[in-house]
């Protein structure tokens, strides 16, 4: 065979496969700039459209403008990628090599930014091995855009799709809507009837009543009361366990959309707009959540803050939005908090209490029995009829009052209501030591037992003023609340569907003067088109509820609830054939001072400690309290020292957790088992009445039970103070 020499051709240089190189060379400065901004769109951009959607109370309270929007989205869609792309090309300008390794790495950091939150709501993994998963996808993606060709022409075409978040931000959004749709208002023809209209928060209807499906009169009198002298919908319930969707859902008379293409706005029919009409009627309207009410509360545009000064105000807060976005939940105590108008509170400062007439926001948890107060003293009309609604953020989490209005806890943040300890291993999913979840019921039921009085106050004043026989006065709440241990306390959970359901429902029509018990089939979104029927105002559009002053057309088999972005339909017997209320009774009785005989040993309630049996040694541990204190205390105006709570610390840390009781005044007021749940081992935590409590000097003693032949022996326990255990809720 000639050689490549002999035959005068050029020696041919055999050349081997070469893996994928990481150099960009070759490749477009423009296609790496297009690349790296598609993928900040994705991790940023799409996420704060998203976000800031959903906050239509936020751009209400801030008075963001329709040119405030439109200059956000043009700072996100080309301001920031602007910047990105500038930052690239004189990176380019200095030095080649350097711009390859600005723009691999933020490859990295966009694909880590994407992953966080897609790990985070679909796998199991939270906390670090969250965030080492991401980082190493992350990598893994950087590794595969500068190996394949195929990777960079995706995420070229991908780019296409980054015009569309800002179309669907403006088109779809609760946020858009409220800001460019124009302020809804029927033509008032109707007839002038005054309109009381109370929303608790938080109330499951099934715990006004006994196991025989009557209102339990010695707990609840002055709810009996009403029951008697209004018609009580005892199988009412709620459209969806979540405030901001429920309370529009009752304010529209339209289911909650699980899909979210629809979310009321004040530009749909409501309560509000629908009754206010032109001016036939006045209003006071306490919305701490919801945002529909109009009067006295939306801007005009000329009102509006300048647009430099709004996005000022919100750009920050978005920043903050995506940080948490791609943040761990376990983490995100430790990264900047956003402002309290993001979550919808109301702007800090305090609350002018002598409005009588407008739109009210009081914060959510915020001296909510003069929330009430301010409510009543704004019941007296002059020469209008007027609409007066509230919700009242009550008897919801934090539980603090006892059933005399006397708080026992101090005042706690706005915060505390989305995040209230429940000793689960999730957030508001109660923990498997049934005694704590007990507990717990009875302080709501002490917070219920002061709602009941608060219901006596509004019958009273409007009886007062004259205004009982003409109005129409609905009493109802947005959402049950769940009592079983390893159950959600606030969302349907697969056994609680009873509580959450069940809501009171109150409604005495103009006029009446009898009560009547109805076992039809109602839900909340009755009520708008209820009010319609009764002042005789058409409805300028469609509702998903029926009048109760009319036959019903729905099923009377089953009822309809949203929640995880889904339609559930229940059976009617869900809540009509319950049996939680006579597994209730099992626990706390049914009178006022049963609630004070529960846990282990109740026939020790009320013994003095002096008639008891006590053993010369001590206890093998001690209490640490974390509220109150064992040292004698004066009664002071608030709070009321009546609630105990304390880690118990055995000497041997293996040994059984015993039974623990507190003594006051030398008489045993409560008793409580010291919790084994492994997450708050040790914990103990004691109620006692407030009659037990003496204005002078008051002591509290702590003994161990320990069963002795046929009676106890009470060993006493050593404490000692230490700091409260910050935990969620407080």
């Amino acid at each position: 065979m000639p050689s490549p020499v002999e035959d005068g051709s050029p020696p041919r240089v055999m050349s081997s496969p070469t893996p994928p190189s990481f150099a960009a060379a070759g490749r477009p400065l423009r296609s790496e700039i297009w690349h790296a901004v598609v993928l900040f769109c994705f991790a940023a951009v799409q996420p704060a459209f998203d976000l800031l959607g959903k906050r239509d109370s936020y751009v209400i309270d801030i008075g963001a403008s329709r040119g405030g929007l439109v200059a956000l989205a043009l700072v996100l869609m080309v301001a920031l990628p602007g910047l990105l792309a500038l930052l690239l090309w004189g990176t380019n300008r200095i030095f080649v090599p350097l711009r390859e390794g600005l723009q691999l790495g933020l490859v990295w950091l966009f694909s880590a930014m994407i992953c966080f939150p897609l790990l985070r709501h679909n796998s199991l993994l939270t906390g670090w091995p969250l965030v080492a998963t991401s980082l190493v996808l992350a990598v893994a993606f950087a590794w595969a855009y500068a190996a394949w060709g195929g990777v960079r022409r995706t995420i070229s075409l991908a780019g296409v799709g980054c015009l569309l978040f800002p179309v669907l931000f403006f088109t779809t959004t609760k946020a858009s809507r409220v800001v460019f749709s124009d302020l809804g208002k029927g033509t008032f023809t109707g007839k002038p009837t005054p309109v009381v209209f109370v929303v608790f928060d938080e109330f499951c209807g099934l715990s006004l009543q006994t196991q025989d499906r009557e209102i339990n009169a010695d707990r609840f009198p002055r709810f009996a009361e009403l029951a008697q002298r209004s018609t009580w919908y005892r199988n009412a319930t709620t459209v969806n366990a979540e405030t901001a969707c429920v309370v529009p859902a009752i304010l529209t008379g339209r289911y909650y959309d699980p899909s979210g293409r629809f979310f009321p706005t004040r530009g749909d029919q409501n309560l509000f707009n629908l009754v206010m009409g032109e001016g036939g009627y006045e209003m006071i309207a306490f919305e701490p959540v919801s945002r529909l009410a109009f009067e006295g509360e939306a801007m005009a545009e000329w009102q509006k803050p300048g647009i430099v000064t709004q996005l000022r105000s919100m750009l920050p807060e978005v920043g903050k939005a995506i940080l948490a976005h791609i943040t761990p939940g376990e983490m995100r105590l430790k990264i900047p908090q956003q402002s309290p108008e993001w979550w919808g509170y109301p702007k800090t400062g305090p609350t002018d209490e002598t409005v009588r007439r407008g739109v009210v926001r009081w914060g959510w948890s915020c001296l909510r029995v003069r929330q009430f107060e301010h409510f009543l003293n704004c019941l007296p009309e002059e020469g209008h009829p007027a609409l007066h609604f509230m919700h009242l953020v009550f008897p919801h989490v934090p539980w603090m009052y006892l059933d005399n209005a006397e708080p026992y806890a101090a005042e706690c943040g706005d915060m505390s209501l989305l995040n209230f300890e429940t000793d689960g291993l999730a957030q508001d999913v109660w923990g498997n030591d049934p005694d704590f979840v007990v507990r717990q019921q009875q302080r709501y039921i002490l917070q219920l037992q002061l709602a009941d009085r608060l219901i006596g106050r509004l019958i009273d004043r409007l009886e007062e003023l004259e205004l009982w026989n003409d109005c129409l006065l609905i009493v109802t709440s947005d959402h049950g609340v769940s009592f079983r241990a390893g159950q959600n306390r606030r969302y349907y959970s697969g056994g609680n569907a009873d509580e959450i359901l069940s809501v009171p429902l109150f409604v005495k029509l103009p006029g009446q003067t009898s009560g009547g018990l109805s076992d039809r089939n109602v839900e909340c979104i009755d009520l708008l088109p209820t009010i319609a029927d009764v002042l005789d105002i058409p409805l300028w559009a469609p509702v998903d509820g029926e009048s109760l002053t009319r036959e019903s057309r729905r099923d009377p088999s089953q009822k309809q609830f949203a929640q995880d972005n889904r339609m559930i339909r229940f059976p009617t017997k869900t809540v009509s054939e319950s049996r939680v209320v006579a597994e209730w009774e099992t626990l706390l009785g049914r009178t006022p001072s049963d609630l004070f005989r529960i846990g282990p040993y109740p026939e020790l309630i009320g013994r003095a400690v002096a008639d008891l049996k006590v053993a010369a040694d001590g206890a093998p541990g001690v209490l640490e309290l974390h509220r109150n204190s064992s040292e004698p205390f004066v009664l002071p105006d608030a709070p009321i020292p009546c609630y105990f709570e304390g880690t118990y610390r055995p000497d041997h840390p293996t040994a059984v957790l015993p039974v623990m009781a507190v003594a006051v005044n030398g008489v045993i007021e409560s008793v409580a088992r010291v919790s084994a749940e492994p997450s708050v081992r040790g914990r103990w935590e004691s109620l006692v009445p407030r009659r037990c409590l003496k204005n002078g000097p008051n002591a509290a003693r702590f003994y161990l039970i320990e069963p002795d032949g046929e009676g106890w022996r009470l060993r006493a326990c050593p404490t000692r103070q230490v700091e409260p255990v910050v935990k969620r809720g407080e």
